[in-house]
């Protein structure tokens, strides 16, 4: 699938970039599976597209430190991300965006500071996530 054809689905649905390898990033996608209730997202590991995605400007992704969002072809990373998932799925989660006061500089090097100790805190996968049944037509 083309970065372009990637963009027209993000249009109707947000897509979600994410390490595939990572445990905490295949939790965090979970987390989002089980709250998305309107199954707005659609899913799709960094492997994939990762130097397609560096060609749209995002040559600052290392080692899939970031999970990026492409919703109405924007582009979203970092602490972006999470407001944008926390204004989608709505719910009581939107408490959390008293966080987005915090300065965006501040935020994205608490992110950083996580991205870049995930597999060591949280551990590493093998292979990618292989999604469930139910849940693969929201993977692409």
């Amino acid at each position: 699938m083309t970065l372009t054809e990637l963009e027209k689905i993000s249009l109707k649905n947000p897509i979600l970039f994410y390490d595939g390898m990572c445990k905490f990033c295949s939790g965090f996608v979970q987390f989002i599976i089980a709250h998305d209730h309107e199954m707005k997202f659609r899913f799709r590991p960094l492997q994939a597209d990762l130097e397609s995605l560096k060609s749209k400007g995002l040559s600052f992704i290392n080692d899939y430190e970031t999970v990026i969002v492409i919703k109405n072809k924007n582009i979203y990373t970092k602490s972006d991300v999470t407001f944008l998932i926390i204004d989608e799925i709505g719910g009581r989660w939107k408490f959390l965006k008293f966080f987005k006061y915090i300065p965006k500089s501040i935020r994205d090097r608490i992110y950083d500071l996580i991205a870049k100790n995930r597999y060591f805190l949280f551990g590493k996968r093998a292979h990618c996530h292989v999604p469930s049944d139910q849940d693969r037509r929201r993977f692409l």
